[in-house]
């Protein structure tokens, strides 16, 4: 492609982009804005690049990406402030030549008039004061408009400002609205002093990915024993934790009816159903995967009752080489579960150091590792069973630092949380 076609390229696809903007087409947008862009800025086409920039800010703006569109409108700026200046300079700079090459005009005419005649010396001096005054005039003229587009620039730059401001101070409140958020999440979930009274040797491994989170763990106390439930809901971030209390407030209503595992799942799911709308075409099809346990105290040993929706139960004995997995029923709470779907139950007999795991999947479906790989549930379990011996803080502890150097630099895929509980 001639230079020549390639300076109509630019303004076209800017202007294609502008088009899909209107129709608030943004990711179709972005792609035309950011080639005409990017063409410009290699064609050195000044103008049309500060438009790219211009039009990338506000596509951003339109995507919610506020981050984003406060980098553009910086770069916007900048290109403006380069561009007023350059085109300033040059002005001046071809006004001072215009000056000073009529002004050796209208010289070398006075002095050839001078050779030819007094006479014509006074018109040609006549001539020269007025072509001087026409050359200060325009010379004032062009410096008006010059100033006015560099005020123009400046007001612009200005608006910027304000803009960026106004999206930093949104951001800000965003945040600040998660974070109170988060507070309030944690206050709902099961809290320390209950768990200490009823969980000897245990952790808990709770890592969101962002603020907030769609996994939860809840406990309670009951004439029929200790229950705890370990709940990965649709989602992460904002989304997930509006499920994460809507499925604490069905707990809460389930255990009023029931102790049972299985029957507290099969309340969550009808609860979860009602509470979405679900039985409605056009209710949400958001669900969540869980575990319920009871642990009963019962002739020196714990008894465990277990009912799982899509999540497993892990048990390594004390003098165990492998990790015993009891299986979840294969569908999840909610969604397009049936409203009246059971649940399997399980009773397992635990002796003094055996120990068990429920969890969600965040932990297993990580990416890292010298291949890029996820840690799957084979890795994980080799982790458990090659610190089995180890108390259950300190197994936390492990399980951090093999997470941490797995990860790597790649970012946390889902919200992570893994309890673990030796009798």
């Amino acid at each position: 492609v001639q230079l020549d076609d390639k300076k109509g390229v630019p303004g076209a696809s800017i202007n294609i982009g502008n088009v899909l903007m209107q129709l608030k087409k943004y990711s179709e947008a972005l792609t035309y804005i950011s080639k005409g862009t990017l063409l410009a800025r290699d064609i050195k086409d000044d103008e049309f690049y500060k438009n790219g920039l211009d039009a990338l800010s506000n596509c951003y703006y339109g995507l919610k990406d506020y981050k984003i569109c406060a980098d553009y409108r910086a770069k916007y700026k900048k290109a403006v402030d380069s561009i007023g200046t350059q085109q300033m300079d040059r002005q001046m700079s071809e006004l001072a030549a215009q000056y000073e090459s009529g002004k050796k005009d209208v010289e070398l005419k006075l002095k050839e008039e001078q050779i030819k005649s007094k006479t014509a010396q006074n018109a040609k001096q006549k001539m020269l004061t007025l072509a001087s005054v026409i050359a200060l005039v325009m010379a004032l003229i062009a410096i008006f408009f010059v100033y006015r587009s560099f005020k123009m620039n400046k007001r612009n730059a200005l608006q910027l400002a304000e803009q960026n401001k106004l999206i930093e101070e949104k951001n800000k409140e965003i945040t600040d609205s998660i974070n109170y958020a988060r507070i309030i999440q944690h206050s709902l979930l099961a809290s320390k002093p209950m768990l200490d009274k009823n969980l000897s040797d245990y952790f808990i491994q709770y890592k969101p990915k962002d603020i907030v989170s769609g996994d939860f763990y809840w406990a309670a106390e009951t004439m029929d024993g200790f229950i705890l439930a370990c709940v990965d809901c649709t989602g992460h971030g904002v989304p997930g934790a509006f499920m994460s209390l809507i499925g604490k407030e069905n707990l809460d209503k389930a255990l009023s009816k029931t102790t049972s595992p299985k029957e507290i799942l099969s309340e969550l799911n009808k609860g979860v159903k009602n509470s979405l709308n679900q039985n409605d075409a056009n209710g949400s099809r958001d669900g969540m995967d869980a575990v319920i346990i009871r642990l009963q105290n019962k002739n020196n040993s714990t008894h465990l009752t277990y009912s799982g929706a899509n999540r497993p139960l892990w048990i390594i004995r004390s003098d165990g080489q492998e990790v015993e997995e009891i299986k979840a029923t294969k569908v999840a709470v909610g969604g397009f579960t049936d409203n009246n779907q059971l649940f399997e139950e399980h009773v397992v007999e635990l002796n003094q150091g055996d120990s068990f795991f429920i969890f969600t999947d965040g932990y297993v479906d990580q990416f890292g590792g010298n291949k890029q790989k996820k840690i799957t549930t084979k890795v994980f379990k080799d982790v458990l069973l090659k610190n089995k011996k180890l108390a259950m803080p300190q197994l936390k502890t492990e399980l951090e630092h093999f997470f941490t150097e797995w990860r790597g630099h790649n970012e946390q895929i889902d919200d992570i949380l893994v309890i673990g509980v030796k009798v």
